[in-house]
Parts: structure tokens; sequence; C-alpha cells
């Protein structure tokens, strides 16, 4: 259940922090912690078009002994690996269109993250475009906040972090985080004890299906005589996830924003992804492998992409083939598309 709450939660949360002053936060504390709790990301409608669906899944039947999975993506590097023991050390992140790498850090004798050490985008510019699908960039609409943050635990209760500090190059933040039957809260203050924004979580039962995500944005002026009791607070909306019998996303609604919905096959695999203007359709083979996408691109252009792998010898993929065929004096001449290289180490 944990699997499928977190991968929900990724990337909804906009990334124009007007830092030690208004705005939203960088990334939601509470969906990082529960995304490593999860075992990593999974995909879900709002992900960037150039990304397979199973770009961290090992093939059907050869996932045995993965201990580290690396994916070349835009010019940066995702990695997922395990330890020994099926611990996650590290893992990427996804919200507002890019992708962060995330390193947990344990204490010697600690079960549970002590804090996280969080880098990117990935890459750093993450506009880039999609090769031959005419997709468009995933980039933000404002710059994301560059370099490294640095999350530290300073109390626990119940097992799970209350109280953290957020350090970077963007600022200093304190975060009080806090759960209650089916809903949960996540507070950012700035370094001089002022609250600056407000998450707010509800699910269908105690750390289940996530159904509802709202923010508040709390306000001050930015002089120097501002009184903290003229501070207003501004709701952006709330953002809604719809799911399937089985625990897939369906729907994701956020107002005035992305609206994506999917249908899946076995296995969690989508088969029909609409993503805002854009509609899509994909085919597996009988391997697990993604064997093609076609469809509408979000900017009106007509997709039929099909994929020739280079696998392992357990059958795990470790480069994807992008090729189509194109218009060209009166012919469909065919085009190669990019690449997509994966390394996988095995424990065994």
């Amino acid at each position: 259940m944990k699997r499928l709450l977190l991968a929900f939660m990724l990337g909804i949360l906009p990334l124009a922090f007007a830092l030690g002053q208004t705005g939203t936060p960088p990334f939601s504390v509470y969906a990082l912690y529960l995304t490593h709790a999860a075992g990593g990301p999974l995909w879900q409608p709002d992900w960037p078009v150039d990304l397979p669906p199973d770009a961290f899944l090992p093939g059907i039947g050869a996932g045995s002994g993965v201990g580290e999975l690396s994916l070349d993506y835009r010019g940066g590097t995702l990695i997922i690996r395990r330890d020994a023991t099926g611990v996650l050390r590290d893992f990427p992140f996804y919200y507002d269109g890019a992708f962060y790498q995330v390193v947990p850090v344990f204490a010697e004798d600690g079960e549970a993250p002590a804090g996280f050490l969080i880098e990117g985008p990935v890459p750093e510019a993450v506009s880039a475009g999609t090769g031959s699908t005419g997709a468009a960039s995933d980039a933000a609409s404002t710059e994301p906040v560059p370099g490294a943050w640095k999350i530290q635990v300073l109390e626990y209760r119940d097992q799970f972090p209350s109280l953290v500090r957020v350090s970077g190059e963007g600022g200093l933040f304190f975060v009080v985080l806090e759960e209650g039957g089916s809903r949960a809260s996540e507070t950012w203050y700035g370094e001089d004890g002022r609250a600056l924004a407000i998450l707010l979580y509800r699910f269908d039962a105690p750390r289940g299906l996530l159904r509802e995500v709202s923010f508040q944005a709390v306000n001050f002026r930015v002089t120097q005589d501002a009184d903290p009791a003229t501070a207003q607070s501004a709701d952006n909306g709330n953002r809604y996830r719809h799911y399937d019998s089985f625990g897939n996303v369906s729907a994701l609604i956020v107002p005035g924003g992305q609206d994506c919905s999917a249908s899946y096959a076995a296995l969690g695999r989508p088969w029909y992804w609409r993503r805002n203007a854009g509609v899509y359709r994909f085919q597996w083979d009988e391997r697990g492998l993604l064997a093609g996408l076609s469809g509408l691109s979000e900017e009106g252009l007509t997709m039929d992409l099909r994929y020739e792998y280079i696998l392992d010898g357990r059958g795990n993929w470790i480069e994807r083939q992008e090729s189509s065929w194109e218009h060209g004096e009166g012919y469909l001449l065919p085009h190669t598309g990019p690449v997509i290289h994966r390394e996988i180490i095995y424990q065994d």
C-alpha cells in the first residue's frame, strides 16, 4: 500500500518558491520520506513522455537480485540502488516536471533515515527535447532552485519525523510534520520562525491511498517594519487523485493545471494514457517490454514510435532504441530516434 501511496504523491507541487518571503516549498518532505518507504518512484500519468513507464522496473520474471539500476536521461543519470538487505540507498524523486536524485543518510544504529541529500534537477538544465516524439519539454515554468538540499531529522514521533531542518543554496527552513487518522500536514517555517507554507493531505485511510492535497501560502510584506499580524493566507487549489480497482492512479486533476489519466493492463503497465491535450497508447510484448507508443502529442503531432532492445543475460533491457516513420518527398522514410541506456548491477 505504501508503494501505491508514494507513487501518487510525486509531482504535485509547483516550484515557484520566493525563498525567505512567500510561495511554495521546493519539495514535499512528507512525500519524500514516504517515497523512500515505498521503495522508489512508480510511473504515474503526469510523468514526462520521453521517459518509458518501465524505466525503473525489471523485466517480468527478471528482477531477482537487482542491486543497482542506473538510467541515462536528458544528459543526466538517475539511479536506484539497494543494499544487500533491500534497503533503498539512492533513488530518483519526481516533482514539478523534473527528476531529482536523493541519497538517504543513515545513523550507524538507525534503521530509518536520519536525513536526505537532494541534488538536481537531473540534469541541471531541465529543458530538453524528446527526439522524434515531438513532445515539448517538461521544464518548470519558473527556474528551479539550483544546487543541493540537505534534510536533517531533529525530532521523531511514533517512528516518523515530526521536525526536520532543510538547508541549501535556497536558504534555511524548518518543517513540522503531523499525522492524525486519515489526514496529515506539513508546515514550512523560515529561519526567523515565520510560517511560509502549509501542505495538507487527505487519505482514504491512515497511510492509505492519497485522495487530496491542498496548499496554502502565507504571504508576508517584504518590508522591514512589516507586522506579522497582517499576514494573509491564500489557498492555491486542491489536487485530486482517483484510482482503479488495483490501486493504480487512474486520474490526476490539478485546477488550472494538469489533467492526466491512464488505464492499465497487467502488472500495472499503462496501455491508454491522456496527458493534458495528448492522447497515447502503449503496446507491450509478452516479455513485458514496451514495443510501441502511438497517438497524438500535446502539440498536436501524430506519433507512431517503435522500440528495439538489447537485453542482458537475465532478460533485463540495457539499451532501448527508438524508431519511427516520417513523411519525406512523398515517401515514408525510416527515422532513428534517441537511445536510452540502462546499467544494471546484480547482488549475486
